[in-house]
């Protein structure tokens, strides 16, 4: 979208092109990895899914909720900037009015930030909200986290062992393969921790005890990662994403499967 001119991307949504909002955080990853892994790999998602249907791809929200230490390490890791729940929910709100004022009808916002969901939640109930209360009954927003849109089998048949719980991955064997394909020249996997996988306690404290997380930010050992595993989730990714938004976009009166 960034690189098309006003009227070309008015072009674009009035032939009926779904405009595909990718959201993450600018978030530590670990020692290896980036610390815009969330918004990066969901920008991705976008752009190869945007490659099998008529889509536009925003530019991408960068800053996401904030870390929490259960599912992404926490704030104290410097580099880690994240929003207020408000204020990510504002935020977006203003970028899907902006977006359906342009006349997109067909909104989806992929998702790569744990933390996000229920801040985005809230902003596509207000953004529904004020669509219909304006009269642009029309516009329907797809919400979806792209992590959840393949089969798990994939991992157990590359890695063995017990399943992994992606709620934790932070860091893992999930996002490190996945940037090995992507952004392989970003991943320095000798700085990569071997480690165990982080067990937390079932509740949260507020002051957070810091001192939960592993100094190195992973959730969890990474070396079992590999990009061949990395390109596997990223096309099961792609193409869940894909049936999701044509099922959800589908014309009227098309009642194939």
């Amino acid at each position: 979208m960034a690189h098309l001119s006003w009227r070309a991307h008015a072009d674009r949504i009035a032939d009926g092109a779904v405009v595909l909002l990718p959201v993450g955080a600018l978030e530590q990853h670990g020692r290896h990895l980036p610390l815009g892994v969330d918004y990066m790999l969901a920008e991705a998602v976008a752009l190869a899914t945007a490659e099998h249907i008529d889509a536009v791809v925003a530019p991408p929200f960068v800053y996401g909720y904030k870390s929490q230490l259960r599912t992404g390490g926490g704030p104290q890791f410097p580099g880690t900037v994240g929003l207020d729940g408000h204020s990510l929910s504002s935020a977006i709100v203003d970028v899907l009015r902006g977006l359906a004022r342009g006349g997109a009808n067909k909104l989806a916002i992929i998702d790569g930030h744990y933390e996000n969901q229920m801040f985005l939640t809230e902003a596509c109930d207000l953004a529904i909200r004020e669509f219909r209360q304006s009269g642009r009954e029309g516009v329907k927003i797809v919400q979806a986290r792209y992590f959840e849109q393949f089969d798990e089998a994939i991992l157990e048949r590359h890695v063995g062992g017990p399943p992994l719980d992606l709620a934790y991955e932070h860091a893992g064997v999930f996002e490190t393969s996945l940037c090995l394909h992507l952004f392989g020249d970003l991943v320095d996997m000798d700085a990569a921790p071997e480690q165990a996988f982080k067990e937390f306690p079932s509740y949260d404290c507020h002051p957070p005890h810091d001192d939960w997380v592993p100094a190195t930010g992973a959730l969890s050992n990474p070396h079992r990662a590999t990009a061949a595993l990395g390109r596997e989730i990223f096309d099961a990714c792609v193409q869940g994403m894909v049936r999701i938004l044509e099922a959800e976009f589908r014309p009227e009166g098309d009642g194939s499967n």
